[in-house]
């Protein structure tokens, strides 16, 4: 316990179950690069996940983030609450769904319980802000010959200290990677621990 003088009082946590079956998110998800460098790349539409690296040049060398956006139709009627798994995520990711803010995800699973009403009858919304981690460019500027380390008193080294280059290093996947899935969940109990 971290407290001294009475218990503080806690948020209550929520045991859920499935209530139908999982529904895989597919269509056509628009991806905008919105910020990071060393430019951004050109948006696209695609109907399958894969990671950014795969479609240009520049999208290979990029690190930043850019927003994915699907407009589907809602798979079943409302539910308390449900679950959206993002699958594979490169390498961390903020959801809003329908304009609200719905979480963030930074590790395995990659999933969010959200509540029911942040999902509507007919055509809902989703943006999935996508961040990836710095090692594609830092590959990208090594092969280049660009110097990015200007440290004052040291400079990186690898495992053999020897200066460190990732130049033959292959980029990192990068991007929602999926599959994107919503399944409608229930809850079954609720409880509060002391």
């Amino acid at each position: 316990k971290t407290y001294t003088e009475g218990a503080p009082e806690l948020p209550i946590w929520t045991y859920h179950q499935s209530t139908g079956q999982r529904y895989e998110l597919n269509g056509h998800w628009r991806i905008e690069f919105v910020k990071g460098g060393p430019v951004l790349p050109s948006p696209f539409t695609t109907e399958r996940l894969v990671s950014w690296t795969n479609f240009s040049r520049d999208a290979e060398r990029f690190a930043g983030t850019a927003r994915y956006n699907l407009t589907f139709e809602l798979p079943y009627s409302p539910a308390q609450y449900w679950k959206l798994s993002l699958g594979h995520v490169g390498e961390s990711a903020r959801v809003r769904i329908n304009g609200r803010p719905a979480g963030s995800v930074w590790s395995h699973p990659f999933e969010l319980v959200i509540p029911g009403n942040y999902l509507v009858p007919g055509e809902n919304e989703f943006e999935i802000y996508v961040t990836n981690l710095m090692i594609n460019r830092i590959i990208d500027m090594d092969r280049r010959g660009i110097r990015w380390q200007k440290f004052y008193d040291i400079n990186m080294v690898d495992i053999n200290y020897r200066p460190f280059d990732a130049s033959g290093w292959q980029p990192m996947e990068s991007g929602l990677l999926g599959p994107v899935s919503l399944t409608p969940l229930s809850i079954i109990k609720e409880i509060i621990e002391q």
